[in-house]
């Protein structure tokens, strides 16, 4: 089922209305130190959650299954120390007793930043934002052998990067909060690059074009993901909304942004030969 204008002003509101009121609330300090698991409250933000995923949604969700569609989202299992994908359509689509609460659940355990939320408890393991590991869902390559062709014919992997590739300097506060926060997010900008060329690579390798946009480093969208300025907010959806106008905004190939720049990918591919 395609999206409805109604769905247009619902995604709209929720993205440049919504302040960090809606999301969490402040833990006492002392509370958190003291065996604490996050510094935050994210009772508010499930609570979003039960309001936005209703049944209703969930069963358009569990139509797209039929169309082909798949909606997956990205956790850590801190119990593993590994990357957890989670098929959300055929969660909807299997409806079993629960599957609203799981769904809401899965949800929130992907948005679950480290330290600063709790990490959530899904039958039995820890699951926290899928950021901590990978910010992006990426294709991976098995095996020595290169892959053939694709079983299911030609595609294409879009990649759509939430933030602008360079960050602004800016001073942080001397603060736990403030520490936690600026801490996050260079652990993810430090591993964007790699995890974007890692994408590029394993959808070339499996004979699929691969397509990518970001937010550009000239739209004042902050670098703090607890703030939910509503300013912030509104010009980063005003820049997506923009993106999705354009005929083609998508670039073919990863910016140079990781640990391996196009004379270090040929050294290792030479070196390689000589073996």
């Amino acid at each position: 089922m395609p999206g409805t204008p109604a769905d247009d002003k619902v995604l709209a509101d929720i993205f440049t209305s919504v302040t960090s009121d809606d999301i969490y609330r402040k833990k006492p300090l002392l509370l958190s130190l003291l065996g604490g698991n996050s510094l935050l409250d994210t009772t508010p933000l499930m609570n979003l959650l039960e309001k936005v995923i209703t049944p209703e949604v969930l069963a358009r969700v569990a139509a797209a299954y039929d169309d082909n569609r798949r909606l997956w989202v990205g956790t850590t299992n801190l119990d593993y120390n590994q990357t957890w994908a989670w098929n959300m359509t055929l969660i909807a689509r299997e409806n079993r007793p629960g599957a609203i609460e799981l769904y809401r659940k899965m949800l929130l355990a992907s948005a679950s930043m480290l330290v600063a939320f709790p990490p959530v408890e899904i039958e039995g393991h820890l699951l926290a934002d899928g950021g901590v590991r990978s910010n992006v869902l990426v294709i991976g390559v098995a095996g020595v052998e290169r892959p053939g062709t694709p079983l299911y014919g030609p595609g294409t992997v879009y990649v759509i990067h939430n933030e602008p590739r360079s960050k602004t300097p800016a001073a942080v506060e001397n603060g736990v909060h403030g520490i936690t926060q600026r801490s996050f997010v260079a652990m993810m900008s430090a591993s964007v690059g790699s995890v974007l060329l890692r994408s590029y690579f394993g959808a070339k390798s499996h004979g699929y074009d691969f397509k990518l946009v970001d937010i550009a480093d000239d739209i004042p969208v902050g670098d703090n993901p607890l703030a939910f300025d509503h300013d912030q907010m509104q010009a980063a959806f005003d820049a997506g909304n923009a993106l999705g106008r354009q005929v083609d905004p998508w670039q073919k190939a990863p910016p140079n942004l990781g640990d391996y720049p196009e004379w270090g990918l040929k050294m290792m591919i030479d070196e390689k030969g000589k073996r």
